[in-house]
């Protein structure tokens, strides 16, 4: 008989009804003996499989009176695997097997193909930008390039960047900031520029006026 008909569509107080539902206790019996266990889960809708009793009367009293849980037409909380009953299982087909293969085969040398294309133009595009890079622009010309790598190697380049970052390093009004601007540092500078250890150029661009 159809679990789903006698658990759900039929009445709880009926012969039918009792004679499915001890045949449902006995499957729970034979599931607690081969555990080894003490106890029977209650599959009603109160209880949801989340209590246990020790007497099988009680559960069977429970589904009497409440009734199962809802689709529970897989008994897997006493011991059955969970299979649904009320389908039926599905022939085997040696021409559908072999079919899918066929197609499993297709589908899997396609994306090796595509794998291969994208790979393959992935490494020309990264080769290209690579060469890209090692190449001066079209506008530039080699000789300006040139000038321009001595230009910021030479010593007076170096000169003056360094008097641009001590210029940068002043603030453009120390008296609001007191002794961390020039006139926290004047007695400082003067100290290095007789002593030789900084260069009289820098310290007229850190003393000089302000705005």
């Amino acid at each position: 008989m159809d679990r789903s008909y006698w658990m759900y569509g039929i009445k709880r107080s009926g012969d039918e009804y009792l004679a499915c539902l001890s045949g449902f206790l006995k499957v729970a019996e034979e599931n607690r003996v081969n555990k080894g266990e003490n106890y029977i889960w209650c599959p009603c809708v109160d209880c949801q499989n989340c209590c246990m009793y020790t007497d099988s009367a009680k559960t069977e009293e429970h589904l009497i009176i409440r009734g199962f849980m809802r689709d529970y037409t897989c008994w897997s909380r006493h011991g059955e695997i969970l299979v649904d009953h009320n389908v039926a299982p599905l022939e085997y087909n040696d021409d559908i097997d072999d079919t899918n293969d066929n197609n499993y085969d297709n589908i899997s040398g396609v994306l090796h193909d595509c794998e291969d294309n994208v790979a393959e133009d992935d490494y020309e595009k990264f080769q290209q930008l690579f060469d890209e890079s090692e190449k001066p622009y079209s506008y530039l010309e080699k000789t300006a390039l040139q000038k321009f790598k001595e230009r910021i190697s030479s010593t007076e380049f170096q000169d003056i960047s360094e008097k641009a970052r001590m210029s940068s390093m002043c603030n453009t009004n120390p008296a609001r900031v007191g002794p961390h601007g020039y006139r926290g540092n004047k007695a400082k500078w003067e100290k290095e520029k007789a002593s030789g250890q900084l260069p009289s150029q820098l310290y007229e661009i850190k003393s000089g006026p302000r705005s």
